[in-house]
């Protein structure tokens, strides 16, 4: 399933305005609209088309799209179309990320693919599966500083499924069925004891951010992303299918 040219213009016109907007009715009527996009199934393909744009702020916000997209519907969809969407996104993280260059700086939008990676993962409990993969790419030509960024962006979002995990435990009703436990649910510390301190250290980087009054990304609901200079948000609902690449 390809996205249709105009789908793909009207969207990239509501990107620049929300970023580029010289209004701020135009920036609120860009995000809305967005929002409501970013709740379609045509989101997942119209976030692989984005990425093939040249701009790195389209790029970004092609990339958040499908983080939004895996952080909100994961559990809903279909194995092949979870396949499909984790193949796509290790594709595009090589074709975004790898370089000649044996060290080089990531740009936004493959930053933020990590971390769709690391959802998926923490999501389908490969988190073995995810590291041995990281380790592996950092002894390619090009891939170490993709693997470094792929081990960072596990033990957060590995944390957040954690803090979603105990704030449902907290507020559920006594009668209500337990929720699913990081053990269950494949935690980075119990599959992999020696990244506990990374966790830890992620946990601590992230009090003191909220501390000094940076911005933390939130979890659900909430509007779409800054530009890539900052740290973006999340929200959505269900795919109707699976999804190619």
């Amino acid at each position: 399933m390809t996205t249709p040219d105009a789908d793909l213009v009207s969207l990239k016109q509501a990107v620049y305005a929300l970023y580029h907007g010289t209004s701020e009715s135009a920036r609120t009527d860009a995000n809305k609209w967005l929002m409501a996009f970013t709740a379609s199934p045509a989101a997942w393909e119209a976030s692989r088309a984005l990425l093939a744009e040249p701009e790195p702020e389209v790029q970004y916000f092609g990339a958040n799209l499908l983080f939004i997209k895996v952080r909100s519907e994961w559990h809903g969809m279909a194995e092949g179309a979870k396949a499909s969407v984790y193949d796509g996104v290790r594709q595009l993280i090589r074709q975004l990320g790898f370089s000649s260059s044996p060290w080089h700086r990531l740009s936004a939008a493959v930053k933020r693919l990590c971390l769709v990676l690391a959802a998926a993962a923490t999501r389908s409990s490969a988190n073995e599966a995810y590291v041995n993969e990281a380790l592996a790419m950092a002894l390619e030509p090009g891939g170490a500083p993709v693997a470094i960024e792929l081990l960072a962006a596990l033990p957060q979002e590995s944390l957040e499924r954690l803090q979603m995990t105990t704030s449902a435990e907290a507020t559920a009703p006594a009668s209500a069925p337990p929720a699913i436990t990081p053990q269950s649910s494949g935690s980075l510390g119990d599959s992999r004891p020696e990244f506990r301190p990374l966790m830890a250290q992620a946990s601590a980087r992230g009090r003191t951010s909220r501390a000094r009054g940076e911005r933390v990304p939130p979890r659900f609901p909430c509007t779409l992303p800054p530009p890539p200079t900052q740290h973006p948000p999340h929200s959505t609902p269900y795919p109707q299918h699976a999804h190619t690449y």
